[in-house]
């Protein structure tokens, strides 16, 4: 799967502060390559968990 780089932004955007294992970011990199559609959810999912933690 290809990853799209405006999509890998908008993941990126949403851990920023957070530091992550290379697993992680090549985990990241997998997400980056799905549908425009899930890769927004997913990252609105870690900014909502990332607000509610503080």
């Amino acid at each position: 799967m290809k990853v799209d780089n405006e999509y890998l932004e908008f993941l990126t955007d949403a851990i920023a502060g957070i530091d992550l294992t290379q697993g992680e970011k090549r985990t990241l990199e997998w997400v980056a390559g799905w549908e425009k559609s899930t890769v927004k959810n997913i990252a609105s999912i870690i900014i909502k968990a990332k607000a509610a933690a503080q």
